[in-house]
């Protein structure tokens, strides 16, 4: 158990983490980045545009210089811009913190996982910052109209309980034992859904409840997959959105020879292919030379451009920001503010853009079914007891926003609302009003404060010690439950709620909201564990709005919810820290790790980065 103890003041973030300028001189960058090769730059995305056409054609040419590209927005409006043309060939080299949990997503999901394999569904890259600028891909949500086709060519939902997906023809699955390069189909669709969607001891399954939400899979030809989903189940949108995006395929022949968590029985149907793996060091994919898919703005263009991709297992960061720094990898985890700062006075030509956090460094999420925290007004005496202004200002050095629900993404427009817009009663729950937090607790029947414990991993150990100390003033002893990540993972993201009071997640008290939220019966999502019919019938009337695809209805019954979500007090949300997300200059085509369609570890983005390789001879020889 860790404890804070009583009386101890608070501290600053240099005084919790070391100063990046302390570390770095004393890093020594191992053996293993010296085969490094190099990362990419672009400005970020514009704002959401609401719209309804498709862009027009691009011109398709490689290794050409610039080009100037034709589009259109979904609302017919032109958008010209000059850009380079991509070029083929070289290694991208990118160093993440956490090894590989699982190579088969029946144990668990992962970035790396997401080279080789594809989705039903994408995001259509060429709304993005790469094309019209109508969404930037940053936050974890995004709206249907800028979804394409990936594996599945089209769908369609028919009723409220049916979705029908026509699986894209010609798609190959990798040419490797024991598939031999076969031709992806409907069967293999259904094969994993039953493996994964309708086991309920399945990752995938056990996620956000989606596991109780089919009834069945069926292939009724070749290339079309009918999914029954059960009736009145509220979340049919989000079971569409999180399989048809977040789903990844294995063959029946790999499923049946396994081991399906050796790296070497994994065959998708992606972009790259895993060539390597070396468990807490590195995984090495080189290009699929038979993959399907085309570049939307450079339509003869085949992808991927790159010809390998080099993930290098780093978990030290100040290590990882001297490798970035000396130019051994390309592309790192995104970097706090003073830390940013320090990196780009030691390496001011790296690019990089600056937004907000889609996520917290630790949401306290209560349990509001049982005892305390069944009581509102227990919650809301801890929240009104966390001073989150000095947690701004020492904490993050007023590099952070303090939101309420959401972040002030370009991707929330029309559902964030600012903090000075809040109702008076869901605003003071974002002050500090220790006195009036004394006050709630005496009149939920502790007038001499509570005791309870809270689930972290280390990740969450630096906010969970600051809401420690600012508890303990008003009589409220929080014990600290700190575990390993993986045994953290079980007990929050599963249903029913492994940890029995309150646990620290990074998520936003809005979580998915555009797809109604996850704060329902049965949802691994529901932090909190509501089961609250306002919530319920919010998330119907989502589903609705998107199946109509009706933006505005949706954007607005987005932010009614969240504005409830916020009022309901079932997390105390710190606030949102700003973040860098930088690389190196002969990275093209990249703009940063995202939250959203296009991760920064996932096929949808990778596939179309490329190296400007005579700029990297310039520069790093």
């Amino acid at each position: 158990m860790m404890t804070q103890k009583s009386g101890s003041k608070a501290f600053s973030r240099r005084e919790v983490l070391k100063a990046f300028g302390a570390v770095t001189g004393a890093v020594a960058v191992g053996p293993l980045l010296q085969a490094c090769t190099a990362a990419s730059g672009v400005p970020p995305a514009a704002p959401i545009a609401s719209t309804e056409v498709p862009p027009a054609a691009a011109p398709a040419v490689a290794n050409a210089g610039t080009v100037t590209l034709n589009l259109k927005k979904l609302d017919g409006s032109p958008v010209i811009k000059s850009v380079e043309a991509p070029r083929y060939g070289g290694t991208l080299t990118i160093a993440i913190g956490n090894d590989v949990p699982a190579w088969d997503d029946y144990i668990s999901t992962n970035g790396p996982l997401n080279l080789v394999t594809s989705e039903l569904l994408q995001g259509d890259w060429s709304r993005g910052p790469a094309g019209t600028e109508e969404t930037s891909w940053y936050a974890r949500d995004f709206y249907s109209q800028f979804e394409t086709g990936d594996l599945a060519e089209s769908w369609e939902v028919p009723d409220p309980e049916t979705i029908v997906l026509h699986i894209r023809r010609g798609v190959r699955w990798q040419d490797k034992a024991p598939v031999g390069g076969r031709e992806f189909t409907a069967e293999d669709v259904v094969s994993e859904f039953n493996r994964k969607l309708l086991d309920t001891k399945s990752w995938i399954g056990k996620r956000d409840g989606i596991g109780s939400w089919f009834e069945s899979a069926e292939a009724v030809d070749k290339y079309t997959v009918v999914v029954k989903g059960k009736e009145q189940r509220v979340g049919i949108a989000n079971a569409f959105n999180d399989i048809v995006e977040q789903h990844y395929f294995l063959p029946p022949e790999v499923v049946k020879s396994g081991p399906l968590d050796d790296w070497k029985s994994h065959v998708g149907t992606g972009p790259f292919i895993l060539e390597d793996y070396v468990p807490g060091s590195s995984a090495t994919f080189k290009r699929n030379p038979n993959y399907w898919q085309h570049d939307p703005l450079f339509p003869q263009n085949q992808l991927p451009y790159l010809d390998s991709v080099k993930l290098l297992i780093i978990q030290d960061a100040a290590t990882r920001f001297s490798a970035l720094s000396t130019r051994q990898i390309d592309i790192t985890d995104p970097v706090r503010g003073e830390d940013a700062e320090q990196l780009l006075l030691r390496s001011p030509e790296l690019k990089y853009n600056r937004m907000v956090s889609e996520t917290t460094e630790g949401t306290l999420f209560m349990r509001t079914d049982k005892p305390p925290f069944n009581d509102i007004r227990v919650r809301r005496a801890l929240a009104m007891a966390i001073d989150r202004q000095a947690i701004l200002k020492k904490y993050y050095n007023d590099q952070a926003e303090l939101a309420a629900s959401l972040p002030n993404l370009p991707d929330y427009a029309g559902m964030y609302v600012p903090m000075d817009q809040l109702p008076e009663s869901s605003r003071e729950l974002y002050e500090y009003h220790p006195d009036r937090a004394k006050q709630l607790l005496a009149e939920a029947g502790y007038p001499d404060g509570l005791k309870f414990t809270a689930v972290i991993h280390r990740g969450y150990a630096d906010m969970a010690q600051l809401y420690q100390v600012d508890l303990a003033k008003i009589g409220v002893d929080m014990q600290l439950d700190v575990r390993e990540f993986a045994d953290w993972t079980k007990s929050v993201n599963s249903w029913p709620k492994q940890f029995e009071e309150a646990a620290f997640v990074d998520q936003p008290i809005a979580k998915r909201i555009l797809q109604g939220s996850l704060m329902v019966q049965g949802v691994n999502g529901n932090f909190p564990v509501f089961d609250d019919p306002v919530i319920n019938e919010a998330k119907l009337a989502i589903t609705s709005f998107d199946l109509m695809n009706d933006v505005a209805k949706k954007t607005a019954a987005c932010r009614d919810l969240a504005l409830h979500l916020v009022s309901q007090c079932g997390g105390i949300q710190p606030p949102f820290p700003l973040i860098y997300n930088m690389w190196t200059p002969w990275v093209k085509n990249y703009y940063g790790p995202t939250m959203g369609a296009y991760d920064a570890l996932n096929t949808r983005a990778l596939q179309f980065v490329w190296i400007d390789q005579d700029m990297k001879k310039t520069m790093a020889g």
